[in-house]
């Protein structure tokens, strides 16, 4: 308020008092001059009773307060004729020296009740020959200071948003100059610190070129691009799988000004697919490859046979004794290879025993030392290893398999480093497929080879996949010991670069079991009597197999399918001592003949026979009271042994 607000009467009087006194007592000639001061004077009341900021005079010497705008009264509550009653140190405690505060400061106000008021605030003295006046223009800014606060609570819940995000968040230019980033981004790209970063041009996060050029033209196109998949380029050249949601900013005239994403770390992700993949791959084939072993097994049993009869009424002298050794050895080679197969479709027939580690290893470097000699074997074998529960003749050939296969890619020479130790394990992140956490044994077969490309990594466990010249290989090492190593819980996994060389390290569950050994001794062949009941779909198998148990003293019946055995068993089951039943088969399965046979007499003796192992589909036949299980190809000295056994 100001004074002719409140008596305007009084004004008015006083106004016309002054023009009175001006006609009567001045000269006529100063009478327009006076008047124009008095317009002036109203002028500038009404100036400073019009404007937002609160002005106050005040004599700077006593700095009292000689005069208050509407502003001013308003924001201090007061009246105008108590606003001149007032010190200026009454308003403003924290005022000291007028005379050097001609740039805007904050100061505190203090109103009638008491109410402390931030101001932005200018102090001017104005000095005239007669006086020094001070006025004094004061702003009010609690709702500046109010939304100031906003925005600073804003910021900080932003920040630390932008910094505790989980996704790579950053803020680009166009040209590639970033402006901002966040710890996930700094962490995604495998750099230490975010100036680090900061110092780097996106473009070189992209290894090719054109796919940050097609990011580019698609957030011009469509302003916002979401779920964008992209690979990049980490700190050390790793390969970095990215999902992005991206905002443009754009300018007026429609330029990109500024790049705003969030990237998603996908690459554990993929790694995870990958090795499904890998795991899906591997199991369709090792389904082929065991059908393949089974078909093979019973053409090798019908070989093995042939020989085995043949053989034993064979004199050693005869010119064809010899030939018939070579041939088993070879059904003894061929036997082995579907053992490969079988043990990589994970239906190899496996006795599990408790192993060491160590002495195979010393094995094996023994074999190798001595036939690559420009190989220079080198060993670090952990002392009291614990052992694992394994098919000894299967761990063999893991150690064996891997120890060929590193000679084989340092054919001018190398080192060759095995390891074993026994350690906790937790994380499997780089392994072919995840185990659970424990306690392994660990065996690290490492070579200065020429290593492998990243295309032969992807394909190195495939069966009858080699890189090795005709003749030199047959693509199952490999494939044997992922099916090995997997079908005994383990796992396994491979490094390698290009001219570098290759580590496979493998992890076998350890055992808390004490080993014991105890001596194999050969069993002669075993004669006997009885009926035995022979069933198998394949001609050649019964043909074979009648004749090796007719010459070990059996009496035979046949049955070419299940239906034929369970006929024929139900007519002569008091004479039958043991039937000899061919796992798989068309129409009724060895499992559900198992079952009939069971059905018709709970005691009766019924010996498996299959080109898969006992693992594959025997175990619950087994469990239910089988008499034993025989693999295929065998001799006649191991089945006279076997049906000893179970005839017993």
């Amino acid at each position: 308020m100001n004074p002719q607000d409140k008596h305007p009467d009084d004004w008015q009087s006083l106004r016309q008092k002054i023009i009175g006194l001006g006609e009567k007592s001045i000269r006529k000639s100063y009478y327009p001059e006076l008047r124009q001061r008095l317009t002036d004077f109203e002028n500038f009341h009404t100036l400073m009773n019009h404007v937002s900021d609160a002005i106050l005079l005040f004599d700077v010497d006593s700095l009292r307060i000689t005069d208050a705008n509407r502003a001013a009264c308003a924001l201090l509550q007061q009246d105008p004729e108590e606003m001149r009653s007032l010190n200026l140190s009454q308003i403003c405690p924290e005022i000291l020296n007028t005379e050097s505060q001609e740039t805007p400061s904050v100061a505190r106000f203090l109103s009638r009740g008491q109410e402390t008021i931030p101001v932005e605030m200018t102090a001017q003295v104005i000095r005239r020959e007669e006086t020094t006046q001070g006025v004094i223009i004061a702003r009010d800014i609690r709702e500046r200071l109010k939304a100031e606060a906003r925005l600073k609570k804003s910021e900080k819940r932003y920040r630390r948003f932008f910094n505790e995000n989980l996704s790579g968040a950053y803020i680009s230019r166009p040209d590639g100059v970033l402006l901002a980033c966040n710890p996930a981004f700094v962490k995604m790209l495998g750099f230490e610190t975010i100036e680090e970063v900061m110092s780097r041009n996106t473009a070189s996060f992209y290894p090719d070129p054109t796919c940050r050029q097609e990011f580019l033209d698609a957030l011009r196109r469509h302003k916002k691009l979401r779920h964008h998949p992209t690979t990049l380029a980490g700190k050390n050249g790793e390969t970095v799988y990215v999902i992005e949601n991206a905002t443009g900013v754009f300018t007026e005239t429609g330029d990109l000004e500024e790049i705003r994403g969030y990237m998603m770390d996908l690459t554990e992700q993929k790694h995870l697919e990958s090795r499904l993949q890998q795991s899906s791959k591997m199991e369709a084939i090792g389904t082929l490859a065991g059908g393949i072993a089974h078909d093979f097994n019973n053409i090798l049993m019908a070989i093995q046979g042939g020989v085995s009869l043949i053989s034993l009424g064979t004199h050693p002298d005869h010119p064809h004794h010899g030939l018939l050794k070579q041939i088993e050895k070879q059904v003894e080679k061929a036997a082995r290879l579907t053992a490969q197969l079988l043990g990589f479709a994970r239906k190899g027939r496996y006795i599990i025993q408790l192993v060491d580690l160590n002495p195979l290893v010393t094995e094996s470097i023994e074999i190798v030392s001595r036939t690559r000699k420009n190989i220079t074997v080198s060993t670090e074998l952990e002392t009291n290893l614990p052992a694992i529960e394994a098919d000894r003749s299967q761990a063999e050939q893991v150690v064996m398999n891997l120890c060929i296969n590193a000679a084989d890619a340092m054919p001018g020479g190398g080192q060759l480093i095995l390891k074993t130790r026994a350690s906790v394990e937790t994380d499997f992140s780089h392994a072919l497929f995840s185990v659970k956490p424990g306690r392994y044994v660990v065996l690290t077969v490492a070579d200065t080879g020429e290593g492998m490309s990243e295309e032969t990594l992807q394909r190195i466990f495939e069966p009858f996949y080699t890189t090795k010249s005709k003749g030199k290989g047959t693509g199952l090492g490999l494939a044997s010991v992922y099916g090995i190593v997997e079908s005994h819980g383990g796992t396994l996994a491979v490094a390698s670069q290009k001219g570098v060389g290759t580590t496979f390290t493998i992890y076998f569950p350890a055992s808390d079991k004490v080993l014991e050994t105890a001596p194999e001794n050969p069993q002669p062949i075993a004669r006997g009597k009885g009926n035995i009941l022979l069933v198998d779909d394949e001609e050649i198998i019964r043909d074979i197999g009648a004749q090796m148990l007719e010459r070990l003293g059996y009496c035979v019946r046949l049955a070419s399918s299940g239906t034929d055995a369970v006929r024929t068993y139900r007519e002569e089951e008091k004479d039958i001592s043991l039937v000899m039943l061919d796992l798989v088969m068309p129409g009724m399965s060895g499992a559900e003949t198992f079952d009939t046979i069971k059905t018709i007499n709970p005691s009766a003796r019924i010996l498996l026979c299959s080109g898969y192992s006992a693992d594959d589909q025997a175990p619950d036949i087994i469990s239910k009271g089988c008499a034993g299980f025989i693999q295929k190809p065998f001799s006649l000295s191991v089945l006279s042994q076997k049906i000893k056994d179970v005839l017993q």
